[in-house]
């Protein structure tokens, strides 16, 4: 794998094993060659056949077992040894507390020294022949016909297709994939309309018999709210005409927001009018003008390399293969929950094993204590890849992470209300290409609790955002993110929004670079969303990263020691609260939401720990909470592109600007207050600031910038 880089520090990080290869009563070893009935404690069958490894892994757990239950004393751990191989898992190897290890005596579990070793929760396909079904023949054009293949998938073994269900941002998210196919490690495309790219909703008709949705009330779009529909929408696109009523169609799109994607059942289609009906649960924001979306399943549309499609009534897989078939391997994945669970069990280690092919998550964790997994490969596996939740101490250690359908680490650890830490790490990791299926708010880190540590790991290429964190008091460190949020808009590389009791984190020495976000209002690297307060960004690097440091309406923010090149701007500062969010702050208004306050109650904010640890936070509700004071953006270093913006009639009585060296052709751009509900704050600046004197040092360009003046 790739570790993370940067130009300014340089980490070492070393996978210990557990413990080398050793013949002794405390290994046990499991090989594909293998026999349960074996005492697995061989690496090898005996010549006469009569001894030698296990067979499954289950069979090795149960060994691990019994040799503790017959050994008071284990000081040296145990060790499991898996020879090279695939082992195939129709359920989940679970681990429990009789399986656990102790602190300095670890259960470890690794490949074999020098062997490669699979989990996988998929079925190889065999026995393709061309296509021959009178369906397919009749609805595949001719032009391609002769190179579609296809397969009887209850003949080659699988019993239950999945049927698909709705999902997308965040939405059925903990349900298992639908069955998916893979060839030659690459997930294949179920076929689609058009082949790439998007189509556009032509128009949203204002009449109906029932109104779906009644659209945002914060904006407005052509004069209409955001979203609001009555149940259908319209298209341009007559290609819709050429399928058969009958067919199972669904589509993806972002259908108002470019933060929120939905997969989603058609239930009709006008081919007269092209109005197209999706079946309910409609998608939660609605339908708007102009939107992106395309169609999918559909058999008719089999028309491009690495395309498939299933038909859930006949049981049969249609595949247009990238490459020769008989060259290539093609899997179907199949397994419906995690390939590894750990449930109360603690001290345990996975080192050096590829996960692959669950339509879950690979691994999930709940409430164990100090479980490692190291040197580990995830891809092609459902989301999120890792799942550890409710334990401490517990770390992620130097995997590669990639080809994921959505997230790829999912980490909750700490205890808010008592604010004690985790201690739990996620380190040393290479994340890229995840986000698949879901598109959005499937991050490549999420990041929950108290106290744990993320720190030089290597994030790019995904629709959305990086890392997803919330809580008090982590440090996410020497880490490197670029193109993200590639598809999507209004997005941050690093998240935390919406709860003023999300204190003490801080983001340093980080490498932030070349972020994308093609979406509606862009990318931020690090994005402060809806009045997240009393964090720091210290000592990072952001080089063309967008809006770089990105405060949305929160207090006691330091942005401080920052290198900012080429970013637009370098800091965003705005007061949303008290123009077009300031419905959160009255309880009387029918749009009030409460998130806010309730997550003030839920902690206990006016009671030990929070208000001996946060004593600002006791006198909030009476010291305008709209209002984002006490932000300080100080000793930076901003070049080409833009330093500050200031929005909602913010100054520099109320945000403390200062010591920054600042060499940009604008330095500040300043907005007056407006409520917002027609561009969301994108109506210009009354205010523009140049640079006039300009201070030369060798190649670059700076200027003292101590303070602009006030507003007048």
């Amino acid at each position: 794998m790739r570790a993370a880089k940067f130009v300014f520090a340089f980490v070492l990080v070393v996978v210990v094993s557990c413990s080398q290869v050793a013949l002794d009563k405390n290994s046990f070893f499991v090989s594909p060659e293998g026999n349960d009935s074996w005492s697995g404690r061989l690496a090898e069958p005996n010549p006469d056949g009569t001894n030698g490894p296990f067979l499954t892994p289950e069979r090795a757990k149960q060994a691990v077992r019994e040799f503790k239950n017959k050994n008071e004393s284990i000081d040296s751990g145990v060790t499991v040894y898996l020879r090279g191989g695939t082992y195939t898992f129709s359920s989940s190897l679970v681990f429990k507390k009789e399986d656990s290890g102790a602190e300095n005596a670890v259960i470890c579990w690794k490949a074999y020294p020098g062997e490669k070793v699979i989990f996988s929760g998929g079925k190889k396909l065999a026995d393709f022949h061309k296509l021959s079904d009178e369906k397919g023949l009749s609805l595949i054009s001719d032009s391609v016909a002769h190179k579609i293949y296809e397969v009887d998938l209850k003949k080659a073994g699988v019993e239950n297709i999945a049927p698909r269900i709705p999902r997308g941002s965040g939405y059925n998210s903990d349900k298992p994939l639908e069955n998916e196919l893979f060839f030659n490690g690459k997930a294949m495309t179920v076929a689609r309309y058009p082949n790439s790219g998007w189509l556009k909703i032509a128009n949203v008709p204002q009449w109906g018999a029932k109104l779906g949705y009644a659209g945002a009330h914060y904006q407005k779009r052509d004069g209409i709210r955001a979203g609001r529909h009555f149940g259908r929408f319209a298209i341009s696109d007559s290609r819709v005409k050429k399928w058969p009523a009958d067919e199972n169609i669904w589509m993806h799109g972002y259908f108002t927001w470019d933060w929120s994607d939905m997969y989603e059942k058609v239930e009709k289609i006008d081919s007269q009018k092209l109005e197209i009906y999706p079946a309910q649960p409609y998608h939660r924001y609605g339908y708007t003008k102009g939107q992106r979306f395309y169609f999918y399943n559909i058999l008719a549309e089999l028309d491009a390399p690495g395309e498939y499609y299933i038909d859930e009534k006949s049981g049969k897989l249609f595949f247009y293969p990238p490459s020769d078939i008989e060259a290539g391997i093609a899997v179907i994945s199949l397994l419906d929950e995690p390939i590894i669970v750990f449930n109360k069990a603690d001290f345990i280690r996975m080192e050096r094993i590829i996960f692959e092919y669950s339509r879950s998550e690979a691994i999930h964790a709940k409430n164990s204590n100090s479980v490692k997994i190291a040197g580990c490969v995830f891809r092609n596996v459902g989301s999120p890849a890792i799942s550890m939740k409710g334990g401490k101490n517990d770390e992620i250690l130097s995997c590669d992470l990639h080809d994921l359908a959505g997230a790829g680490i999912y980490l909750t650890s700490g205890d808010r209300l008592t604010l004690t830490p985790g201690n739990s790490r996620i380190v040393n990791n290479h994340i890229h290409n995840f986000g698949r299926v879901y598109r959005t708010y499937a991050p490549g880190i999420y990041m929950y609790g108290v106290g744990d540590y993320l720190a030089h790991n290597y994030v790019h290429d995904s629709p959305h955002m990086a890392v997803l964190f919330k809580g008090n008091d982590h440090i996410l460190e020497y880490n490197e993110v670029h193109d993200i949020a590639k598809e999507t808009g209004d997005v941050g590389a690093f998240y935390i929004g919406r709860n003023w009791t999300w204190r003490g984190n801080i983001i340093r020495y980080n490498y932030f670079h070349h972020l994308h976000g093609p979406g509606l209002y862009g990318v931020r690297a690090v994005y402060f969303d809806d009045f997240t307060s009393g964090n720091t960004i210290y000592g990072n690097i952001f080089y063309k990263a967008g809006k770089a440091a990105f405060i949305g309406g929160g207090r006691d923010n330091r942005v401080e020691n920052n290198l900012f090149i080429e970013c637009d701007p370098s800091v965003h500062v705005d007061a949303r609260g008290t123009s077009w969010a300031f419905k959160y702050f009255k309880r009387d208004d029918p749009h009030f939401y409460p998130v806010l306050f309730d997550s003030m109650e839920a902690v206990h904010f006016d009671k030990p720990p929070y208000s001996e640890k946060y004593p600002e936070l006791l006198n909030y509700y009476n010291d305008d909470p709209a209002v984002p004071k006490n932000n300080v953006i100080e000793r930076n270093i901003s070049y080409g592109g833009r330093f500050i913006d200031l929005w909602d009639g913010l100054d520099f009585d109320i945000v403390k600007v200062k010591n920054n060296f600042v060499a940009d052709s604008v330095v500040v751009q300043m907005s007056e207050s407006t409520d917002q509900t027609e561009d969301y704050g994108l109506n210009g600046f009354s205010r523009i600031i140049f640079l006039s004197n300009i201070y030369r040092v060798k190649a670059l360009t700076f200027v003292l910038y101590l303070d602009v003046g006030k507003k007048k």
